[in-house]
């Protein structure tokens, strides 16, 4: 398989992956709370990552700047963007959030464009703005059934996809100044960032974490 078609195909994977797992965040965002389900995602993930690191790969060392940068991505994108998002999927449900998502290309490609010399073909820009327009057709759906625009709704899920994008930026910017960065040693990296954001905000909430 070429290395082009790749990054694409484990692009593919990580969105079906995270849109199958937003029908389970969305039914205990409900029944508990969009934090306790974010900070019990992110706290299992940093362990299972952090096992996964130990288990299959090296340790590499990194700069300053770069944890920096994935401290501060799992802070932003996992803690804060996640918590908007997950508050999102109590409200509007998995299937809206996620179309919501086709906002993220065009916040990614105008970081492409002025940080690492990207350009969007206009087959691409064609295919963003479709996007676009299924959200807005979502959105109109929905005023149509309740009566009312849930402009709140829809601007928290905004908040979390602008956010979980600055996420994935800087920990581009981390990959940027180290290619050859473990795939396990990123996300457990991140995931501590969300942890110490969550112990920042508020401490004792690990303490009703398990209960």
């Amino acid at each position: 398989m070429t290395g082009s078609i790749t990054p694409y195909l484990l692009a593919v994977c990580a969105n079906l992956c995270f849109g199958t797992a937003s029908i389970s965040f969305s039914r205990f965002a409900i029944s508990h709370s969009a934090s306790w389900i974010n900070q019990l995602k992110v706290s299992i993930a940093f362990v299972c990552f952090l096992i996964a690191f130990f288990f299959f790969e090296h340790y590499a060392a990194l700069s300053f700047s770069g944890n920096a940068y994935l401290l501060s991505s799992g802070f932003i994108g996992l803690c804060v963007g996640d918590l908007f998002l997950f508050r999102a999927l109590a409200k509007l449900g998995p299937a809206r959030t996620l179309v919501l998502y086709s906002f993220q290309p065009f916040l990614l490609a105008g970081y492409g464009y002025l940080f690492l010399g990207q350009t969007l073909s206009n087959q691409q820009v064609f295919a963003i703005f479709c996007m676009i327009g299924c959200v807005l057709t979502f959105v109109w759906e929905r005023n149509r059934i309740h009566g009312k625009f849930e402009f709140f709704a829809f601007f928290t899920a905004f908040l979390g996809i602008f956010f979980d994008a600055i996420g994935v930026m800087l920990s581009r910017q981390a990959y940027e100044g180290s290619p050859a960065l473990g795939t396990f040693k990123v996300n457990a990296t991140r995931a501590l960032g969300a942890l110490i954001g969550f112990f920042l905000i508020r401490p004792s909430s690990f303490l009703r974490l398990f209960r």
